[in-house]
C-alpha cells in the first residue's frame, strides 16, 4: 500500500508471513518501453526499512517529478526481495490507480458559487480514472438562462484553474447541456486532489462571468447494485418549477423501479440549508406538462419523505397502478418544496413530447378519395383501376410503434428503457399495430435447491452457478 502525503511523500507498508530474521530490499522499476529498456529508479536498502510486527514500513521522501509521473500512469512496477539464511523469494507488481466502486462526483449549485447565484440552474459532474490515469469526465447542466462560456476544475487551495473541461457551451430550448470528455494527462498531484477532494467544477455563463453554478469534487460511497453516481441523474431546477421561482439551491436525483414495483429513490440537494431550520418535502406528481394550469393534485401525489438535510434516500412501496403507469410512461416528476417555497423550490425536467404532423402523398383520383380504417391518409376508391391493391396493401399495413421517444415494428418485441428509472427487465413490451402493450415476465420455477436472491437487474431467481 501508497500513501501520498501533502509534502509528496511515499509512505510503503508491505505485509509479510516470513520469520524475524526476515530482510528486505525494495526496488522501483519503470516498465520497458518501444525505444527504452527498463530502468530501475529507486531501491530503497535493509537500512532505510522499518520493521513493526509483520509490516515493513518505508519512506520515499520527495520523488522526482517524472517517476510520479510514470507511478500515475501505471508505468512503474514494485520489487520486493525477501532474504533468509537459507532462502530467498522475489515479489512484482505494478503500481496502477486506486481503483474503486466510490464514485467522485460534484453537485452544482448557484448558492455554493463563489458570489452566490439564485438564477434557478443546477449541474452534476461525474469523474472516472482508468487503470492508464486519465480521467473520464460527464458534465449535466439545466436550467440555465444562457450560454455557457466556460466549465473549469479549479484548486481549493488558491481557486487557480487546473483544467479547461470545455468552452462555448449552447443549451437547448430548456436551459439544459450535456457534456463528455477525456483529460488524458493529468498530473500525479492533480490525482490525487481528485480522490481527496480538492478541486471545484465552475461553470460561467454570459449572465455570471465569475460563476453561474459551481460545487466542490466529493467521493460518493458505493451503495450496491441499485444506485450508481456515474449513472445520469435527474436533475431538479428552481427553472423547471411551474411557476419558474430563482433559487441558488439544485438537486439531483436517481430512481429505480425493482421486481416487486417498489420505486427506490435518492437525492442528493445542495445550496438549500440557508443557515436556519428548513423542513423540506420530496413528492412525486404525476399528469404534469409543462406550463400547466394549477389543478387538483391529491389524486395523483406521492410522498416520498418530509426531512431536513441535503440527501435523503428511501423506497416508496404501493404505487397504484395509474401511477405506476405514468411513471413508465414519463408523466410523472419528483418535487421538492422547502419552507421558504412550500409551492416547490426544485424540480425534474419533464419528458419531451415531440410531435409532427403526417404528410400526405397528392392523388389523381377519377373519384373522390376515401378514407380506409387505420389509415391517416385518403386512397382512391375501390373501383378506380389499378387502385384496389393500394387499398387493401393500406389495410394490410400495419403501423409501428412510439415508445420513450424509441420506434419499434409491429410485432417487434423488447425491454423497455424508461426517461426515470432506466431499463426494465422484468417487463417485457410488444408493437400490435401502433399500439404498444408490456407484460411481466413469467420466471420458470427453479429446479435446484438453494436459489440465490434476485437482484434489481435479473428479475428472475437464478440458481447458484449458472
Amino acid at each position: 500500500m501508497l500513501l501520498i502525503s501533502p509534502k509528496v511523500r511515499l509512505f510503503i507498508t508491505i505485509h509479510f508471513v516470513k520469520g524475524s530474521g526476515t530482510k528486505a530490499t525494495i526496488q522501483f522499476i519503470k516498465n520497458p518501453s518501444p525505444n527504452k529498456a527498463q530502468r530501475t529508479v529507486k531501491v530503497i536498502n535493509t537500512n532505510d526499512i522499518k520493521r513493526e510486527n509483520t509490516n515493513f514500513k518505508v519512506l520515499w521522501l520527495n520523488p522526482a517529478e517524472h517517476s510520479l509521473k510514470w507511478m500515475s500512469r501505471g508505468h512503474l512496477n514494485i520489487t520486493v526481495l525477501l532474504r533468509t539464511d537459507d532462502q530467498s523469494v522475489q515479489l512484482t507488481g505494478r503500481i496502477a490507480i486506486k481503483r474503486t466502486c466510490n464514485s467522485i462526483v460534484s453537485p452544482l449549485s448557484g448558492q455554493d458559487a463563489p458570489r452566490p447565484t439564485m438564477t434557478g440552474a443546477s449541474g452534476y459532474a461525474s469523474f472516472e480514472i482508468d487503470h492508464k490515469g486519465q480521467v473520464y469526465y460527464k458534465i449535466f447542466l439545466s436550467g440555465l438562462l444562457n450560454q455557457v462560456e466556460e466549465i473549469t476544475l479549479q484548486a481549493t487551495s488558491n481557486r487557480h484553474v487546473v483544467k479547461r473541461l470545455t468552452r462555448l457551451v449552447s443549451v437547448d430550448d430548456y436551459g439544459r447541456a450535456k457534456i463528455l470528455g477525456v483529460w488524458e494527462r493529468p498530473s500525479f498531484a492533480q490525482t490525487c486532489w481528485l480522490f481527496n477532494g480538492n478541486m471545484f467544477v465552475n461553470v460561467r455563463t454570459a449572465l455570471n462571468k465569475n460563476a453561474e453554478i459551481h460545487g466542490k469534487l466529493k467521493q460518493f460511497p458505493y451503495k450496491g447494485h441499485q444506485l450508481s453516481y456515474q449513472e445520469p441523474p435527474l436533475l431538479l431546477s428552481g427553472n423547471e418549477v411551474v411557476p419558474k421561482i430563482q433559487t441558488g439551491a439544485a438537486g439531483q436525483a436517481w430512481f429505480l423501479l425493482d421486481k416487486h414495483c417498489a420505486l427506490h429513490y435518492h437525492l442528493i440537494l445542495s445550496g438549500i440549508n440557508r443557515g436556519s431550520k428548513n423542513l423540506l418535502t420530496a413528492e412525486l406528481q404525476g399528469f404534469a406538462d409543462f406550463g400547466e394550469v394549477p389543478q387538483p393534485y391529491d389524486e395523483h401525489v406521492h410522498l416520498l419523505r418530509k426531512f431536513e438535510g441535503e440527501m435523503v434516500s428511501g423506497i416508496a412501496r404501493n404505487l397504484g397502478p395509474e401511477f405506476l403507469r405514468n411513471l413508465i410512461q414519463g408523466l410523472v416528476y419528483v418535487q421538492v418544496s422547502s419552507e421558504d417555497a412550500p409551492q416547490g423550490e426544485l424540480r425534474s425536467q419533464d419528458e419531451e413530447i415531440v410531435c409532427s404532423v403526417v404528410k400526405c402523398q397528392r392523388l389523381n383520383c377519377s373519384e373522390a378519395p376515401i378514407m380506409v380504417p387505420h389509415s391517416c391518409c385518403p386512397v382512391c376508391p375501390d373501383n378506380e383501376d389499378g387502385n384496389s391493391e393500394s387499398i387493401k396493401k393500406s389495410l394490410s399495413n400495419k403501423k409501428d410503434c412510439s415508445f420513450s421517444g424509441s420506434k419499434f415494428k409491429d410485432g417487434q418485441t423488447w425491454q423497455p428503457h424508461f426517461p426515470l428509472i432506466g431499463l426494465s427487465r422484468c417487463l417485457t413490451c410488444t408493437c400490435s399495430d401502433g399500439r404498444t402493450t408490456c407484460k411481466r415476465n413469467v420466471c420458470p420455477k427453479g429446479f435446484c435447491q438453494n436459489s440465490i436472491d434476485s437482484t434489481m437487474t435479473n428479475c428472475c431467481v437464478p440458481c447458484p452457478g449458472s
